[in-house]
């Protein structure tokens, strides 16, 4: 039968739902998921995603593009980050595949990040390059509760969260609202760094739009030019282990990161999780992370993109700044593919 790759519409929406609960069976939650990262999305201007379909409408492969913004060089544009990449097996020798990869990269400006094997090698016969790598840290907070990897026993957290904590001689405070976060237009940092938006409409949407999911925090500041100095973590289950993850950050100084690491220590503490895990794409901040005995592990999530006017110039350099906030990095945390 005949393939068609297109754009997906509206109308697609049933059939997508149904077909990603065919692939990623151990997934709940599908179609409030694909409603939440494309259809609420504040950066959204078109569905930008794509589909396989044959002559019947039926679907056998996806490439999804979740929509973003980032700035560069005093510049904003308008970007997607690629997901969830996949067809179904029978058809993999098809064009289906190269299609779908073809098609995103040729009409979108397109990011990509911790791609399977395959889907890396895809990306890169179609000219995108690697701009960058996220590195996976952990720190244990709690070594005895790794006995439960053999014992298999759980146990549960009754998780406290203050409405302020002091580290040194600054306080943090816990926000309960995006508008207590202040940024410059979305973002933190200068010309020669690529950064993703964290304007108010990208933090009420990632942050706030399920209450409780995400704990967020702000270093009290008395300047009103600085920008905001925040976390934001997620107590996950990896690996029948209670964990933090440091979900996101921003800062104005290395000296800022250090005391947001004291910060996260003191929460780990008083509510015994075993470790806090977070990710970083910075070299300053590995160096950091490791200093406070944070330390790599698993494998490094290459980032990669077709934004020509980056890696033509800064291919040596890389300096992107990514999160586990951007793309659907912890959207799935803990699943296999982690």
């Amino acid at each position: 039968m005949k393939i068609i790759v297109r754009r997906i519409r509206k109308e697609d929406i049933p059939k997508l739902v149904k077909f990603n609960t065919s692939v990623y069976p151990e997934r709940n939650k599908i179609e409030e998921s694909i409603s939440y990262r494309f259809l609420n999305n504040p950066f959204s201007r078109q569905l930008d995603s794509y589909i396989a379909h044959l002559e019947d409408d039926s679907i056998i492969g996806q490439i999804l593009l979740m929509p973003s913004q980032f700035k560069y060089n005093g510049e904003i544009k308008y970007a997607t980050w690629g997901m969830d990449y996949i067809v179904y097996e029978e058809y993999r020798g098809s064009i289906a595949g190269a299609q779908l990869c073809k098609k995103a990269i040729k009409e979108n400006l397109h990011f990509g990040i911790g791609l399977s094997d395959v889907s890396l090698k895809m990306h890169l016969i179609f000219n995108e390059k690697n701009i960058g790598q996220m590195t996976k840290y952990i720190k244990v907070f709690n070594i005895l509760s790794f006995a439960t990897l053999v014992t298999k026993r759980f146990r549960t957290i009754n998780y406290t969260f203050p409405e302020q904590i002091k580290v040194g001689g600054a306080y943090f405070n816990r926000v309960n609202k995006p508008e207590e976060i202040k940024s410059d237009n979305g973002y933190w940092y200068g010309n020669g760094m690529l950064e993703f938006s964290r304007n108010n409409d990208f933090l009420k949407w990632r942050f706030f739009y399920y209450p409780e999911k995400y704990i967020v925090y702000t270093m009290q500041n008395d300047s009103d030019k600085q920008n905001s100095i925040y976390f934001v973590l997620r107590n996950v289950v990896w690996r029948n282990l209670n964990c933090f993850l440091l979900v996101d950050y921003r800062f104005n100084s290395n000296s800022d990161f250090k005391l947001i690491l004291k910060a996260i220590a003191k929460l780990s503490r008083l509510n015994n999780v075993s470790a806090t895990i977070t990710g970083s794409s910075l070299g300053s901040l590995d160096r950091l992370l490791k200093k406070n005995l944070y330390f790599p592990y698993g494998n490094k999530m290459d980032i990669l993109t077709n934004f020509n006017e980056y890696y033509c110039i800064n291919n040596l350099t890389k300096n992107v700044m990514v999160t586990f906030a951007d793309s659907d990095c912890d959207h799935y945390f803990g699943n296999k593919k982690w």
